[in-house]
């Protein structure tokens, strides 16, 4: 039994005395908030620590990005209303605005009815440069068009325009006013904008455009129908093609913004592509005849009075001394016996017109067009 009870006791667990060689010096807890604990367990709650972070961070971003994704986008507008005595709608050929916007790589045509509200949308805040190339009407009278000029955007709002929101007025320009080197100006223009146009002034739109512009300028008395052919048929020579697609450098967009559009609704486009190089203006004289009726100046002139010898008896008017002694008997029965000297009126008083200057025309200069795109200075 002794025996057993010894080999029991070598069974006992021996206690865990820690391999102290090798480790002297090196510490196997740490401090956590006030408490000790193994290095192990600070490395699990640090673990864990930084993934809880990490999934409320993940958390934070995905509400703030969904909740960016559902905030509506704000939409651009720029006001080019243009209000045009004598257009028609139908009978004129549209308004063509040049839209240009350095920053943004905008620089397009855009084609549209005049007298109504019309906001075109843009691609981003800021200003853009307008220009305008003229209509022209079913006579062949043109407009004054203004200078090009800056329009800064606006949010839009989803709201109607104005009826009275025309910012820029075109003045109208007679018929007979106009010289052919504007009209052939105009066509030129047009064909361009057609080249470089949005979806207003692409394909069919743009055939009708340029075709509109053609038979009104022919209408026109001063018009040089042959140039004006000569013009107008470059776009059977490409223009109708490379606009068939939609113009180079200008998607298109969805119809939107306010006002109303004169071609299929008020359709906008956000410009881009290279930037076109800036037209440059070819201004040419316009003249007119000036009359000038001939000046006149009305002179007064006195009657002339001579001293002469008159007869007492008849009046008679004597010029010399030997009419006297012809005529004067003093013993005469007839009344002539004597004479007498007085101021005699030898010439009547008269009026007298004379031309100062004659009659001439001058040739002055009432202001230039450009030949290229019909503005006017």
């Amino acid at each position: 039994m002794e025996n057993n009870k010894d080999l029991d006791k070598d069974k006992q667990p021996v206690p865990h005395v820690p391999n102290m060689e090798g480790n002297e010096g090196k510490k196997t807890t740490v401090t956590l908030f006030g408490r000790e604990v193994s290095k192990k367990k600070a490395v699990l709650s640090g673990l864990v620590v930084f993934l809880v972070i990490a999934l409320i961070g993940g958390i934070t971003w995905y509400t703030l990005s969904h909740r960016q994704d559902d905030l509506p986008v704000v939409q651009h507008v720029i006001q080019i209303g243009a209000e045009a005595d004598g257009w028609v709608k139908g009978e004129s050929s549209p308004v063509i605005a040049h839209i240009v916007n350095k920053e943004e790589k905008v620089d397009y045509y855009h084609a549209y009815d005049a007298n109504e509200p019309h906001a075109l949308d843009v691609p981003a805040e800021g200003e853009y440069e307008v220009s305008f190339i003229t209509p022209v009407n079913k006579n062949g009278s043109t407009y004054e068009v203004p200078k090009a000029s800056k329009v800064k955007s606006v949010a839009d709002e989803g709201k109607n325009a104005d009826k009275d929101d025309l910012p820029f007025e075109f003045k109208p320009i007679a018929a007979d006013k106009v010289n052919a080197d504007a009209l052939n100006g105009i066509v030129k223009s047009v064909v361009e904008a057609v080249k470089k146009g949005d979806e207003t002034l692409t394909g069919e739109n743009g055939s009708k455009a340029i075709e509109l512009a053609k038979e009104n300028i022919e209408a026109n008395p001063n018009a040089d129908k042959d140039k004006v052919d000569e013009e107008s048929q470059k776009v059977e020579e490409g223009v109708t093609d490379e606009s068939s697609g939609g113009s180079e450098g200008v998607p298109e967009l969805e119809t939107g913004g306010n006002g109303s559009s004169g071609n299929g609704g008020n359709s906008g486009s956000n410009g881009g592509g290279e930037s076109k190089p800036q037209h440059v203006h070819n201004w040419v004289a316009q003249t007119t005849v000036v009359h000038h009726d001939a000046v006149y100046q009305t002179v007064h002139h006195d009657a002339v009075y001579e001293t002469r010898a008159v007869c007492n008896g008849c009046g008679k008017v004597f010029n010399n001394q030997a009419e006297v002694d012809s005529h004067i008997d003093p013993f005469s029965n007839s009344g002539c016996v004597s004479y007498s000297t007085r101021p005699v009126e030898v010439s009547p008083a008269w009026t007298e017109t004379k031309e100062v200057s004659p009659a001439w025309d001058e040739t002055i200069t009432t202001g230039y067009i450009c030949s290229g795109c019909g503005a006017i200075k």
